[in-house]
């Protein structure tokens, strides 16, 4: 049986690339893939162990990165990747894992790096184009990242897949809109990515238009401590907070219980949760992010109703249409459950993560890069002196010496150096564009 080690940050232990690092270990096996992951250690945020109390059964390897440097956190993956001895190292969201891979690459020329790419962010996407030529395979969240992946970061098409989260939920019994009408929304409730505080203007927005609704808001994150006391002050019993549910069946009856699914994102792949609603047969309302329309899995009118990212007005006026006629409701909640099929299933998803493993692996393995295109810089006063990092690593070994970080995201890296305006300007541009094209043809279709 082949074998992967996929290494992921532990700072945050709830979220789409988590779920999707459990679904790999769990059901892979019965694939021919083993699966483990290599959970990142830090001295203050990253915990493999809150890790494993939320996703209990999961066999890992701890990877301490608490030394707080660059160095210290390769060498990590390093040493526990020849331990392991897997067939694939695969990232998800670790920059240090490039140069390991480099090191790894030259003492095992056989091994493949791959990685994964989940939303359309310059960071990751400038990242593969630096490294790109040791990549041996990348998984993209949604075609438009993949395409983006090809033509703008310089990846080879057969070496990279779409493939979105898979859905397990399926639709319960037929709905009753007659009361009021159930708003929900689930994931993490912040603002860069997801955009959490245009929840709050929409349910002003209805409240002040006189609908009658309820909100139920499943999740966690920074904006909880300041969003759920408005929310309840705005709605009072008609809102409720349901925190961060874990268990499938409770979300199951959380989606159940919801006829519309709100979703103002600004930034994702194939986003997971609106999906896992549609399977439960709730209707979603959502941000039409970069990948929208490329996709072509949400189509506005017939499975969903959708809105300019930021558009506080048109989500509260789709979410109002929909309230007032039950018809378009219905025919919609029928649309959507029914979408959630092949690859955007639970087993349809596995099976494409099982087969980009195969295809990997049948692929020749690139060869390490020469030198590192980029490395992320180590501070303190020997990095200052321009003490070689090797060197200075082992001097702070041996006087014990680490360096604590502020962050999650500080102590194991997501991204590299920042990408140059130029590149970031690329990617915008090939993303409008890709956009504005896949609108086009989707309306010439619906007219025809």
């Amino acid at each position: 049986m082949n074998s992967v080690m996929l290494l992921t940050p532990t700072h945050a232990v709830f979220g789409g690339v988590e779920s999707i690092v459990c679904d790999l270990c769990c059901h892979l096996p019965t694939r021919e893939w083993k699966v483990t992951p290599g959970l990142l250690r830090g001295a203050r945020f990253n915990l493999p162990e809150a890790f494993l109390q939320a996703h209990p059964g999961i066999e890992a390897v701890c990877i301490d990165g608490t030394a707080g440097t660059a160095e210290g956190r390769v060498r990590a993956i390093v040493n526990a990747a020849l331990e392991l001895q897997p067939n694939i190292l695969f990232s998800a969201r670790v920059y240090d894992a490039h140069e390991a891979a480099r090191r790894l690459k030259m003492m095992r020329p056989q091994l493949r790096f791959a990685l994964t790419i989940q939303a359309y962010e310059s960071d990751y996407m400038s990242d593969l184009e630096r490294w790109h030529g040791q990549v041996d395979f990348c998984v993209a969240s949604g075609e438009l990242i993949r395409r983006a992946c090809e033509q703008v970061c310089g990846m080879e098409a057969e070496r990279l897949a779409s493939i979105p989260g898979g859905v397990p939920f399926r639709p319960g019994s037929a709905r009753d809109f007659s009361g009021p009408l159930r708003i929900g929304y689930a994931g993490r409730l912040e603002q860069a990515q997801k955009r959490i505080g245009d929840l709050l203007a929409i349910a002003e927005q209805l409240h002040s238009r006189g609908v009658r609704f309820t909100l139920d808001v499943a999740g966690t994150g920074p904006e909880e401590a300041v969003l759920v006391p408005k929310l309840q002050s705005l709605l009072g019993g008609d809102f409720h907070f349901h925190g961060w549910i874990g268990d499938p069946e409770a979300l199951q009856r959380f989606y159940l219980s919801l006829d519309v699914f709100v979703h103002m994102a600004g930034n994702e792949g194939v986003t997971i949760a609106p999906r896992e609603a549609m399977a439960a047969g709730a209707v979603p309302v959502i941000s039409e992010f970069p990948g929208f329309w490329t996709e072509g899995h949400f189509c506005p009118g017939l499975n969903c109703l959708s809105f300019p990212v930021g558009d506080i007005g048109e989500a509260a006026r789709q979410i109002e249409a929909l309230g007032a006629d039950h018809a378009l409701l219905t025919s919609l909640s029928r649309k959507a459950a029914e979408s959630q099929r092949g690859i955007y299933s639970e087993s349809g998803a596995l099976e494409a993560w099982a087969a980009a493993f195969d295809r990997c692996m049948g692929l020749p393995a690139k060869p390490a890069l020469f030198r590192a295109p980029l490395r992320a810089s180590d501070t303190g006063r020997l990095s200052r002196w321009g003490v070689p990092p090797g060197l200075a690593q082992n001097l702070r070994d041996v006087f014990g010496r680490k360096t604590v970080h502020g962050s999650g995201g500080d102590e194991w890296p997501h991204a590299g150096p920042r990408p140059s305006k130029a590149f970031e300007d690329r990617l915008r541009e090939f993303g409008l564009q890709s956009e504005k094209e896949a609108r086009e043809h989707w309306q010439a279709r619906r007219t025809e």
